[in-house]
């Protein structure tokens, strides 16, 4: 359960970095939606935004996987990322 967490937080951490570098987004505070922190989920952006997670953690997504609300704040986004890591290893 420990190594769960660890990999949880570095994932989450990871990802922090990643979209705050790429979409030049404030994200030093943890939480909150990412809608608030001034990323606009236009189609474009939402594509851009799977695409980098694929490329940069090495994993895909389903159609079926691809729902709003996983995207709305880093917690969710990175329970998502996060099991795609697990079940790729």
């Amino acid at each position: 359960m420990a190594d769960d967490d660890k990999h949880s937080n570095e994932t989450a951490v990871a990802l922090a970095a990643l979209i705050a570098q790429h979409f030049n987004l404030d994200l030093s505070s943890g939480e909150g939606a990412l809608l608030d922190r001034g990323l606009s989920f236009d189609s474009v952006a939402l594509i851009q935004l799977i695409v980098l997670l694929e490329e940069h953690f090495g994993i895909g997504f389903e159609e079926d996987e691809l729902r709003m609300e996983s995207f709305t704040d880093l917690r969710s986004l990175s329970a998502l990322v996060g099991e795609k890591i697990r079940r790729r290893a």
